[in-house]
């Protein structure tokens, strides 16, 4: 193990999650990884978004998330390269927890369809009184307290 490996390891895991122009962006955004000698972990594949609203121009966009390490006095420079390239609309930086990057893990490991059950959820159950408050009731409810 070299001293630049080693080093590399000591860097603090983030992950970041970043919204594309067009696929073809892809290498242009890997190339600030480069530049800014920041190890390139793991990349989830690009999903194509329709935008609720416009971002630089655009209704559609290209999600995607990767991990990587970098040393954090860079993380700022890093950043504001980022925010520099018009293709890259939005992203955002986070430092995984330790139960985020368990449950990444969990959802490499996929059931195939056949094997996988229907969960269902129920739906919260109302504890009121019992009784149905009526308009009536809620108004004399009100005189009571304001007299």
């Amino acid at each position: 193990m070299t001293t630049e490996n080693y080093q590399e390891e000591e860097h603090p895991l983030y992950e970041i999650t970043y919204l594309l122009k067009d696929e073809a962006d892809l290498p242009l955004f890997h190339a600030c990884f480069t530049k800014f000698h920041a190890s390139h972990l793991e990349d989830a594949s690009l999903t194509k978004v329709r935008l609720e609203y416009m971002i630089k121009k655009a209704s559609q966009g290209f999600l995607g998330v990767s991990t990587f390490r970098i040393d954090p006095s860079a993380l700022a420079d890093f950043s504001r390269d980022l925010r520099l390239i018009s293709e890259v609309l939005r992203f955002i930086i986070l430092k995984p927890t330790l139960r985020s990057i368990r449950v990444a893990r969990k959802e490499g490991e996929r059931r195939p369809p056949s094997q996988r059950r229907e969960v269902k959820v129920a739906a919260p159950e109302f504890r009121g009184g019992g009784a149905e408050l009526t308009n009536e009731a809620l108004e004399k409810k009100i005189e009571e307290i304001l007299q």
